[in-house]
Parts: C-alpha cells; sequence; structure tokens
C-alpha cells in the first residue's frame, strides 16, 4: 500500500521494482532519470508545481508552500 511510510523506508521502491520485472514498468533509475531531465529544463531556482488528487491533497509527503485549486478536463 502506498503510504506516507512505504515512501519514505523504501517499501514503495522496493514493490515498484518487482512491479518492473513482471509487467514491464519503467524501473526506479529511468523514473529518477526522467525526473531530473525535467528539472534540468527548468529555470534556475523556478517553483515545481504538481498536480494533486486523492491523498495527496490531503496527506502530503512533500512540504506545501503554496495551493491553487485546478480542474483537469478528460
Amino acid at each position: 500500500m502506498l503510504s506516507r511510510q512505504s515512501m519514505r523506508n523504501g517499501n514503495f521502491l522496493r514493490y515498484h521494482e518487482e512491479l518492473v520485472a513482471s509487467k514491464g514498468y519503467w524501473s526506479a533509475e529511468m523514473l529518477r532519470a526522467s525526473m531530473q531531465s525535467i528539472l534540468e529544463e527548468r529555470p534556475a531556482g523556478a517553483p515545481v508545481w504538481l498536480f494533486a488528487y486523492g491523498s495527496l491533497m490531503w496527506n502530503p509527503t512533500i512540504a506545501i508552500e503554496e495551493m491553487q485549486r485546478a480542474r483537469i478536463e478528460g
């Protein structure tokens, strides 16, 4: 189960790695490289905005500086 504790202690990544082997999903290294590539393209010091839903709204695992209401169609 995805929880704050499973993200902090690494259980989420271990579970993800098991899925990668069985389903062909991206590995943790591929995910890290993708995130790093995207972050390198943004201007230095620019904020990072995340669209959150579900538990990320009421139990985030990251520090939040600002919230804005948003809606994605489709």
